[in-house]
């Protein structure tokens, strides 16, 4: 079968990347996890992934298969065993302010309100306290909590915590976003909503987005470029641009296009995983 699809013009957002330069460049990279006494294991191996300013690409595989890993070495988190990473064509050496990163979690301070969580990046930043809370009242407006600005963690939903979550992480307005199965702790409609909000969001700024779902759905909805990794040690094994136009909604029907696009990514990993 073949996993790489490799069509011009393929990406619903072509024509806003044709002239974008490259922002993340990972080149032979893997990473191996050691333990004291015992051998090295690999958690990821020989991997290249390019990602144009302004796409959107969203890495699916099974658990364990060093796209978390992958995700950490973009951020500066972990330095790999192999291969390099650069970022705007400068080496990644460590973390770096001008990316952000969201996780599964919300990671909310209880004792904080949403404000002044927001606010928190700015506040590592060196921002003016005055500047810091005027752009964090920005981002709560951004993504519909203007008026929870000074509620705290116990009394925000699930769903209200992870869009703090997201007013944080786009707070400091960094060139690129990591995204760690940001939505996965949501319920399904709350999950749905969310997506769709996020979409308006990233459609209006166009930041870089690098983002890990097990979800083949989210990927498709959500990305420019949906990349396969096969079971651990992991690799890439697949490449599918996706062809629906933009602006897209998490909400809407979905199509004969997004469903065979949907099987043809779920047939590659599934052989990825040594699945019949």
């Amino acid at each position: 079968m073949e996993t790489t699809r490799e069509r011009t013009g393929a990406t619903g957002s072509s024509d806003a990347l044709a002239g974008a330069g490259m922002m993340i460049e990972a080149l032979g990279v893997g990473h191996d996890y050691r333990a004291p006494g015992l051998a090295p294991t690999p958690a990821l191996i020989d991997t290249d992934l390019r990602v144009r300013e302004g796409e959107f690409v969203a890495l699916v595989g099974p658990s364990g298969c060093g796209k978390t890993t992958l995700l950490n070495a973009i951020a500066g988190l972990v330095m790999p065993s192999r291969g390099r990473i650069t970022l705007a064509a400068a080496p990644v050496t460590g973390i770096r302010a001008d990316v952000g990163y969201m996780f599964a979690r919300d990671g909310l301070m209880p004792w904080r309100s949403a404000i002044d969580n927001v606010a928190f990046g700015l506040e590592l930043r060196g921002v003016a306290a005055t500047e810091r809370r005027e752009r964090a009242r920005k981002y709560l407006a951004l993504v519909g909590l203007e008026g929870f600005a000074e509620h705290r963690r116990g009394e925000l939903s699930q769903g209200m915590r992870q869009r703090v979550a997201l007013a944080r992480t786009l707070a400091t307005e960094p060139a690129v976003i990591l995204m760690d199965e940001p939505f996965a702790a949501l319920d399904a409609q709350t999950k749905v909503i969310i997506q769709d909000e996020f979409l308006k969001i990233w459609e209006q700024f166009r930041r870089t987005v690098v983002f890990v779902t097990h979800d083949i759905v989210e990927a498709v909805t959500l990305a420019d470029r949906v990349i396969v990794f096969s079971g651990r040690p992991g690799r890439i094994i697949g490449e599918f641009p996706v062809d629906i136009p933009r602006p897209r909604t998490a909400s809407g029907a979905h199509d004969a296009a997004f469903e065979h696009l949907r099987t043809e990514i779920w047939t590659c990993l599934r052989q990825g995983m040594g699945a019949p």
